[in-house]
């Protein structure tokens, strides 16, 4: 039997990334926010804070190498020709922006010592389902978490055993977990992060799943620095509609991609390797 018990219990910040030269994906995510009731798992007194974000065609990508935020090797490998980078892995101007939004998120959440801070991008998409679902969900959530990704892609799970579930709809998130589409930190997850992203040589979700253990039930290695898990089925996805400002090329049918992703995830339960 669900209940509504949880109403006040979730998240004590919810974060949007949103560039200021895009408006249509501020109106996108806050309609979502809306349709979805999401404030509904909002503490007392938290609404929406939009974080503006860093866009990575003003940066200096130069001076940031010079400064340390970016390896050598990150470096070399983001002044590689569009067709040589790596889809998902390589540096792009966006990439380093996003990394950087990002950043700039955890650092709030470590300086106001939250708890359960949702941090959302302005091209997520919520199941249907959630507003029936969340609370429930996380409920189950063990208590040693990190990060709680609502969704994402899991990169590595062809060819490898069915990911064992800890739990009903909650798995551990696997080394080749990406996306930070919709996610979930406390103060010291945050703070973790912030260590692994360091010094990037990859896009930043690279970086905070790199700290792994080895698990023989799925022939894989689970994140287990910070501890992360995910909801499967997703109660969130990243939609390509918008295009990519992060990736080296973007869809080549964004509605297509979109659709089917609605229909693995949230219909199929399944998960999405791109």
């Amino acid at each position: 039997m669900r209940t509504s018990t949880l109403r006040c219990t979730l998240f004590d910040a919810c974060y949007v990334i949103n560039l200021d030269r895009r408006p249509d994906r501020w109106a996108h995510i806050s309609s979502e926010i809306r349709k979805r009731r999401l404030s509904k798992f909002f503490q007392p007194g938290v609404s929406v804070t939009r974080v503006s974000g860093i866009d990575g065609s003003s940066l200096d990508v130069a001076e940031l190498h010079a400064s340390g935020a970016i390896t050598e090797l990150g470096y070399q490998r983001f002044l590689l020709p569009v067709e040589e980078k790596l889809f998902g892995m390589d540096l792009t101007p966006g990439a380093v922006g996003c990394a950087l939004s990002h950043r700039a998120v955890w650092e709030k959440v470590v300086a106001a010592k939250q708890t359960a801070a949702l941090i959302l991008e302005d091209d997520a998409e919520f199941n249907p389902k959630l507003p029936r679902q969340l609370a429930e969900l996380w409920g189950r959530i063990p208590a040693d978490w990190g990060v709680v990704y609502l969704g994402g892609l899991d990169l590595l799970a062809q060819g490898k055993p069915p990911r064992p579930f800890i739990a009903e709809g909650i798995r551990r998130a696997y080394q080749g977990h990406r996306e930070l589409t919709a996610y979930v930190v406390h103060e010291k997850s945050a703070q973790r992060c912030l260590e692994l992203s360091r010094a990037m040589t990859w896009q930043i979700d690279t970086h905070i799943t790199s700290e792994t253990k080895d698990e023989s039930a799925s022939k894989d290695a689970f994140i287990a620095d910070p501890m992360s898990y995910v909801f499967q089925p997703a109660m969130a996805i990243q939609v390509t509609s918008f295009g990519t400002d992060a990736q080296k090329k973007p869809s080549d049918s964004p509605a297509l991609e979109d659709a089917s992703r609605r229909m693995r995830e949230f219909v199929e339960c399944g998960t999405s390797l791109r």
